[in-house]
């Protein structure tokens, strides 16, 4: 991921000549553009917003409010995390710039979850009900971890964070590395996570897979092979699966080890990659169970 329009010079960062402008328009303005945010879109970023009553209370005591942050930033107009640019020789990690950042996120004109702070040489998420940093690190190393930081502060973040959960998914990953068309998969004792019939004459299964990382693999099998399934499950949980799969709900989910079981089956790439609004996924077909 290209994040930056020129290659940064990180030394020049140390230069007296590099200051808090330069860290806004270098370093977070194409962050905040590559995050999908901008000034007029539905994921707006508000600039300099200042405060009608610009102070905070603790108690009795009545802080006010030094800074405007540079930048607030709405996903479909709700406000959800400031981020705030200092110069290179400025302490973002501890101190009165976090404290002060702390104190406008958690301001009742404002109230946000999430934090940030750039210097130009780090990049730091602080969440306002934890002390440790959701998120630190170095500048130079955001292209390459820029993952991390969709995860938290992307307006798909705000909107699905539960997509950041799923596995990837094992047939994408198959397909992507190249099999010929005639490509057979074996295994043996795959655990079942979830169970379903999708029509009269198909249903599917779930299992994670190991490939590089934890995948999670969908596997298309015919109302024909039912029955060789079904020899598969083991005694106390025959009756339960057969009738979760032949009448209402037609699925079944195993929370737990306990209550899944191991299926041996081969299998050979599927007809289609399916995709919706969350993620592509890649079914196998299932060529026999032994």
């Amino acid at each position: 991921m290209n994040i930056f329009e020129e290659k940064i010079n990180f030394k020049e960062l140390n230069n007296k000549e590099f200051k808090e402008d330069s860290v806004r328009e270098v370093i977070i303005s194409p962050i905040l553009k590559a995050l999908g945010y901008s000034a007029f879109e539905e994921n707006r970023i508000v600039r300099s917003k200042s405060l009608e009553h610009p102070y905070i209370q603790f108690g009795t005591r009545r802080e006010s409010i030094k800074i405007i942050p540079d930048y607030l930033c709405e996903v479909n107009g709700e406000a959800k995390f400031i981020l705030n640019a200092k110069a290179p020789a400025e302490n973002i990690q501890t101190g009165k710039n976090v404290e002060q950042a702390f104190s406008y996120a958690i301001h009742r004109e404002v109230r946000v979850k999430l934090y940030a702070l750039c210097n130009g040489l780090e990049f730091i998420i602080f969440h306002v009900d934890r002390i440790e940093p959701a998120l630190h690190l170095n500048v130079c190393e955001i292209e390459e971890r820029w993952e991390d930081i969709i995860k938290i502060l992307s307006p798909i973040a705000f909107l699905k964070p539960h997509i950041f959960n799923y596995k990837p998914d094992f047939g994408v990953r198959l397909i992507k590395s190249g099999p010929t068309l005639n490509f057979e998969c074996h295994f043996i004792g795959a655990w079942i996570g979830t169970l379903g019939r999708v029509n009269d004459d198909l249903f599917t299964f779930t299992s994670v897979i190991p490939f590089a990382e934890e995948c999670l693999g969908s596997f298309d099998f015919t109302r024909a092979q039912f029955d060789d399934f079904m020899r598969q499950v083991p005694a106390d949980k025959y009756e339960l699966i057969k009738s979760r799969l032949t009448s209402y709900p037609y699925s079944y989910h195993a929370e737990s080890k306990s209550e899944s079981f191991e299926v041996t089956f081969s299998c050979k790439l599927g007809d289609r990659v399916y995709c919706n609004d969350e993620e592509y996924y890649f079914p196998l077909k299932v060529v026999s169970f032994k």
